[in-house]
C-alpha cells in the first residue's frame, strides 16, 4: 500500500475514519506490518531483551496496536501464527481511532454484538465518556468533517469497545492466567486526544483549540500514570498486571526503623485490595498505608485483590535490625555530698523509645523510668546505674553512673 497519494494531502492521508478496508495507511494491514516489522528489529539487536517489548498506539496507532495483538485474524476467527510467539508482551492504547473499521468483506472482528477479538498479550484500553468514538452518540452531528461512518453512529455499536472487552474476557478467556488479560479504563468527561491539548474538533468534541479541558488534563496525569505503572509491572519486573507495583520500605534489606511505609497500584483502577503483615489473616487495606512500631526481625507484607486466593498475592520482605546500643546520659541527680536522704533523678537516652534498667547500690537491674526519686535512704555512699534497652533488645554495655554520700546533719 503506497504511504501518499499525489492528490491527497499527507493529514487526509493518514484520516482512516471513512476509509475502506485497505486503503491509507490502514490500522488494520499496513500499520500492524509496521508495528511487527519494528518488534522484529528491536528483537534482532543485541541490546534489547525480545522478551521485553510493548506496544503502545494513539487513536488510529491505538487501534492498530489492538489489532496487531489481536489473536485472531480481523476477517476470521482463527488464531494467527503471530499470537503463538507473543511478539509483543503488552499493549496500550489509547483513546483508538473510527473503531475497528470495516473488514474486507464485513465490520471488522464480525462487527461489535458478535465480535471475537482478544489480545494475545496484556492490554489495557484509555477512553473518555466525551469521546464520540468510545459514546457515538455523544455530540453525534456536532463534529466536524469527516463523517462518522455510519455503523458507529448506531444504538447498536454504543460503547462498543466495553461490548468488545466484555466477551473478549467472557468468550475467550482473556485473563492474567493466560496471559491476555484486557481491561477498559473509562473516565467521564473526558474527550479524544486528551494528551493533546492542542488538537480540536473531530473527534474531541467542544473545544477551542490551543485550550486544555480540565478533565482532559486529569485523565492525562491518572492514564498516563497508570500506563507506566503498567508497562513497569510486566515488562521490568516480569509480573503479570492483576499483581501489583509494590513500593519496599526506603532500605531494600535491612533497616533499623520500626515505621514501614508502602505504596501500590492494583489493576484494574479502582479495584480493592486486602494485605497481611507478617502472615497474618487478610484483611482490607489501601495505598499508601504505613505501619508503626514493628520489632526487630523480619517482615512480610503481601497484597491482594480483594477476594483473590493467597497464592496470587504480591508482597515484599524486609528487615528490621537494632540501630546500635543505646546510650544514657544522667541530666540530674543529688549532689556529690548532701544530708537528703532522698534523691530525684531524671535521665535520658540517645534511641527515642528505649525502656529504661536501674541499680541502686550494686542490685539486681529492674525496670525504671524518667524521673525517679529514691526516698528513705540510709547514711553512706551510694550509686545509681542506669542503662537503656532499645526495641531491638540491644542493651546498653556500659550503664550511666550516678555518685553520692548522704551524711548526717
Amino acid at each position: 500500500t503506497p504511504r501518499t497519494s499525489q492528490d491527497t494531502p499527507d493529514a487526509e492521508w493518514q484520516v482512516q475514519c471513512g476509509w475502506s478496508y485497505d486503503q491509507g495507511v490502514s490500522e488494520n494491514t499496513v500499520r500492524p506490518r509496521d508495528a511487527e516489522a519494528a518488534q522484529a528489529w528491536l528483537a534482532a539487536r543485541g541490546d534489547v531483551d525480545a522478551a521485553r517489548i510493548g506496544l503502545m498506539g494513539w487513536s488510529y496507532g491505538a487501534t492498530a496496536a489492538m489489532v496487531t495483538t489481536g489473536a485472531t485474524a480481523i476477517d476470521a476467527n482463527i488464531l494467527r501464527a503471530q499470537a503463538a510467539a507473543k511478539p509483543f508482551k503488552a499493549a496500550l492504547a489509547f483513546y483508538q481511532g473510527c473503531g475497528f473499521k470495516t473488514g474486507a468483506s464485513s465490520w471488522a472482528y464480525s462487527g461489535t454484538s458478535s465480535s471475537y477479538w482478544r489480545p494475545y498479550a496484556y492490554t489495557r484500553i484509555y477512553h473518555g465518556t466525551h469521546d464520540a468514538l468510545y459514546d457515538s452518540q455523544h455530540n453525534a452531528g456536532s463534529h466536524s468533517a469527516p463523517a462518522y461512518p455510519s455503523p458507529l453512529t448506531s444504538v447498536a455499536t454504543r460503547f462498543h469497545y466495553e461490548t468488545r472487552v466484555s466477551r473478549a474476557k467472557s468468550l475467550y478467556g482473556a485473563a492474567v492466567g493466560s496471559g491476555n488479560s484486557v481491561e477498559l479504563d473509562v473516565m467521564a468527561d473526558v474527550h479524544h486526544s486528551f494528551d493533546y491539548p492542542h488538537q480540536a474538533g473531530f473527534p474531541a468534541g467542544p473545544r477551542v483549540l490551543g485550550t486544555v479541558h480540565s478533565r482532559d488534563a486529569e485523565a492525562e496525569c491518572v492514564f498516563d500514570n497508570d500506563a507506566l505503572t503498567f508497562l513497569r509491572a510486566i515488562l521490568v519486573q516480569g509480573v503479570p498486571p492483576s499483581a501489583f507495583d509494590l513500593a519496599p520500605p526506603p532500605l531494600p534489606d535491612a533497616s533499623s526503623s520500626q515505621t514501614a511505609p508502602f505504596s501500590w497500584h492494583a489493576y484494574p483502577l479502582g479495584v480493592k485490595t486486602e494485605c497481611s503483615l507478617d502472615l497474618a489473616a487478610f484483611q482490607p487495606c489501601s495505598s499508601p498505608r504505613t505501619y508503626h512500631g514493628l520489632a526487630a526481625g523480619t517482615h512480610s507484607l503481601r497484597v491482594r485483590i480483594l477476594g483473590t486466593p493467597a497464592d496470587t498475592a504480591f508482597g515484599v520482605s524486609w528487615q528490621i535490625v537494632g540501630p546500635g546500643a543505646p546510650e544514657t546520659a544522667i541530666d540530674s541527680g543529688p549532689p556529690a555530698a548532701t544530708t537528703s536522704r532522698s534523691a530525684p533523678f531524671a535521665w535520658h537516652a540517645d534511641q527515642p523509645g528505649a525502656r529504661f534498667e536501674c541499680s541502686l547500690d550494686g542490685g539486681a537491674f529492674a525496670a525504671c523510668s524518667s524521673p525517679r526519686t529514691y526516698k528513705g535512704l540510709a547514711l553512706g555512699a551510694h550509686s545509681l546505674d542506669v542503662r537503656a534497652v532499645n526495641f531491638a533488645g540491644q542493651v546498653e554495655p556500659s550503664p550511666a553512673v550516678w555518685a553520692w554520700t548522704i551524711t548526717a546533719s
